[in-house]
């Protein structure tokens, strides 16, 4: 990935306020998705026109929230000495076990529910990533172990 990271940043509020930029726009996505998923915007748009908003919509949430991924834990894996890999997998494993049954319960609403749980899963995706969001931009500091800047 390339382009600003975070630890290149100077200050604290430049480090907040780059990941506050990130997970608002995966937000925004996400409730531009739930929209995309009513009906009536998919008739209006047409067949090629929802198509194209949806893989948009899609990649802009996607890098939105992708930076954290990549630029994250190789922040921490340092301090894990020869045993980096380890801590990555360690990572994924746990993200995955802690997440599996969201997604689950997500594709259960879908199912039910047909286009509108669609509709009500992306927007629970949103609050999830806004909640998640605020968490982190919060309790930047003590996750990167910075002192208090100015």
């Amino acid at each position: 990935m390339t382009g600003k990271k975070v630890v290149d940043l100077e200050t604290i509020d430049e480090k907040k306020l780059f990941i506050f930029r990130r997970y608002s726009g995966a937000v925004l996505s996400a409730i531009a998705l739930a929209i995309l998923a009513n009906e009536t915007v998919g008739i209006y748009l047409g067949q090629y026109g929802l198509a194209a908003a949806i893989t948009l919509v899609s990649g802009l949430l996607a890098t939105s929230v992708g930076f954290q991924f990549y630029q994250l834990p190789p922040k921490y894996a340092p301090t894990f000495g020869r045993d980096k890999a380890v801590f990555t997998s360690w990572c994924d494993g746990v993200c995955f076990l802690l997440l599996s049954p969201f997604w689950s319960s997500l594709s259960g609403l879908v199912a039910a529910n047909g286009l509108q749980g669609w509709t009500c899963s992306f927007l629970i995706i949103a609050a999830f990533i806004a909640i998640g969001g605020t968490i982190m931009t919060n309790s930047l500091e003590s996750v990167m172990r910075l002192d208090k800047q100015k």
